[in-house]
């Protein structure tokens, strides 16, 4: 807090150093800047220390203590408005076009408002004759405090914050040349302006571009430096006009220069702010692509993208194997021309489901190749366009061959156990050996899927000879043949 409030006051004995616009009126006001940012970084905790700062440079300047007061409420009060950002979710990087928003009209615009209306009007009472009219005296405090605001502090709470844009070390070379460049034009364009009596047109337009390569190249941060030089080099140029000891004069107001450096800082934030967007955008887009490309190499058997009338428009799939490469080869063909007719039908009717209702739909479906059977379990989902015409379906398949087999086999072995229990208990139920014999065997044959089976029967002849006697036994009928 102590350094907090040594830095206040020592940009207010900068603010007073620089040559006067008319009594009690800075060119620019610093510890507008620096409360704006101490506020917006910290808090309501750095009120008092505005207050206490704006206090003691009252004093220093010897006004009384009613008017040093009254100063210092002006600045607290207008420095409250500030705190207004931190509940709007602000983030002082000031990388979005709804952030710089926020900070103009609330840092730059409302909040120099009212702590200029204050003061002016503090002033103005007490030093009337000095003042002159409120209202040509109010909107010159205004200038000074919002150019205070606008050219320090967006330099201090973006180069406090995180910027994802921002200047790299390999491109020291590039921005030294920008910093030489801005100079050069800025010293060009200010110090031809007080000889001449006016901005030498088209020539403070050369800045625009210089501020938009930082915006584009630095980001937020190049921006803000770049405008706090521009205000520091105007600052500077017309002290040899408006100073204790002038070389220059001037018929015109120095607001003109003001607005100047106004239009040109908010205007240059704004396009950094787009080009901070812009280049997240791409980054999103570019970690949804990656992220896509991943999904698509590690994506199911089978990826398509398909129109309702069963066309295929584009394979997704990294790699298809099996019945699948088929339609990696038939891109631009209909499922008529790759498909057996039933299954091509089937698909098509969960398609047009698809297509009408734009739900998911899930569907299982077999195909061959080189007489081995596999097994797909299928799902449709609509892919909108900008119309209900434009509409595409995604299909997705998985191979479930394995799952199914592993099912057919445990069904089966299911229908094995039951039937060996049902002829187990015909078995124990059955008093006639011959007519139970041939109700476990009809019941075991069943169980097995089973409709005509051989059955060999063990005989002895007289000479004790073991021979098998062949009988077929149709399951379709009741009586045993061949008994």
């Amino acid at each position: 807090m102590t350094l907090a409030f040594l830095l206040y006051c020592g940009a207010g004995g900068m603010g007073f150093e620089l040559a006067l616009w008319q009594p009690f009126a800075p060119l620019i006001w610093p510890p507008a800047g620096l409360a704006a940012a101490m506020l917006i970084l910290g808090g309501r905790r750095f009120l008092p220390v505005i207050f206490m700062g704006a206090l003691t440079i009252g004093l220093l300047e010897n006004h009384s203590l009613a008017v040093a007061l009254g100063l210092a409420i002006a600045y607290s009060g207008g420095g409250a408005v500030v705190l207004l950002l931190r509940r709007m979710q602000f983030n002082p990087n000031l990388e979005k076009i709804a952030h710089v928003v926020g900070f103009v009209g609330l840092a730059v615009f409302l909040s120099p408002l009212i702590s200029s209306f204050l003061a002016a009007g503090v002033l103005h009472n007490t030093y009337p004759l000095t003042t002159g009219s409120f209202w040509q005296f109010w909107p010159i405090r205004w200038l000074s405090d919002a150019l205070g605001a606008l050219s320090i502090a967006p330099f201090l709470i973006v180069w406090k914050a995180h910027t994802r844009v921002n200047w790299r070390n390999s491109q020291t070379v590039e921005v030294l040349l920008w910093l030489a460049t801005i100079i050069f034009f800025g010293a060009l364009v200010f110090r031809n302006w007080a000889p001449t009596d006016t901005l030498r047109y088209p020539l403070e337009l050369c800045i625009f571009p210089l501020m938009a390569w930082a915006a584009f190249r630095f980001g937020p941060r190049g921006v803000v430096t770049g405008i706090l030089i521009v205000a520091l080099m105007a600052v500077w140029e017309l002290r040899d006009v408006l100073g204790p000891n002038p070389s220059n004069f001037i018929t015109q107001p120095p607001s003109f220069i003001w607005v100047f450096v106004g239009i040109l800082s908010i205007t240059s934030l704004f396009l950094a702010a787009i080009i901070s967007e812009l280049s997240l955008k791409e980054e999103k887009s570019r970690e949804d692509s990656e992220r896509l490309r991943a999904i698509v190499n590690a994506a199911p058997d089978l990826m398509l993208l398909v129109d309702n009338q069963g066309r295929i428009l584009e394979s997704l799939s990294h790699k298809c194997e099996g019945p699948n490469e088929i339609f990696q080869k038939h891109v631009g063909q209909q499922f008529q021309d790759v498909l057996l007719p039933a299954t091509a039908s089937k698909l098509l009717e969960v398609i047009h489901e698809v297509y009408r209702d734009g739900l998911v739909c899930k569907h299982r479906y077999a195909m061959e190749q080189q007489g081995e059977t596999f097994y797909y379990e299928g799902r449709f989902a609509p892919v909108e366009g900008s119309g209900i015409q434009d509409r595409k379906i995604l299909w997705v398949a998985y191979d479930i061959t394995a799952a199914q087999l592993a099912h057919k086999a445990l069904r089966r072995r299911d229908q094995l156990f039951k039937t060996l229990t049902e002829v187990e208990s015909i078995l124990l139920k059955e008093t006639e050996k011959e007519a139970g014999l041939h109700k476990a065997l009809k019941a075991l044959f069943k169980g097995l899927e089973m409709s005509w089976a051989a059955i060999y029967r063990l005989q002895k002849e007289k000479w004790n000879n073991p021979m098998l006697v062949a009988a077929s036994m149709d399951l379709s009928e009741d009586p045993l043949v061949g008994k």
